[in-house]
């Protein structure tokens, strides 16, 4: 095995970044086996984001919800949704947004 050397007290082997590299390609094939994402803004993204949810929370598998900052009204049909779920114990659901005083005002997001 060939090692390479930055300094004469640090060698490391060069399999390394070779090993790093398939870390992350395993990672991201999971992540495309594990994670669906939808962007939520629009009647169609509406039932998309439904039908993942319902589909996802039975599963196990991963929601990522994008921009929901344009639905603030539709969010706490979301939370209902979400306390009527028995979810399988390794379904997740990311919501990702920006700053908006319209969401803000809800009590709370789980």
């Amino acid at each position: 095995m060939k090692k390479y050397c930055n300094d004469k007290s640090r060698c490391k082997s060069k399999l390394l970044p070779e090993f790093v590299r398939l870390v992350i390609q395993s990672y991201l094939y999971l992540a495309e086996k594990l994670m669906v994402g939808f962007l939520v803004g629009s009647a169609e993204g509406f039932t998309q984001a439904d039908k993942a949810i319902n589909a996802s929370s039975k599963s196990g598998r991963w929601v990522m919800l994008k921009n929901v900052h344009l639905a603030p009204n539709w969010l706490v049909s979301l939370e209902k949704k979400l306390h009527s779920l028995t979810p399988h114990p390794s379904f997740r659901l990311f919501l990702t947004m920006e700053i908006n005083p319209k969401v803000s005002k809800l009590k709370y997001i789980v």
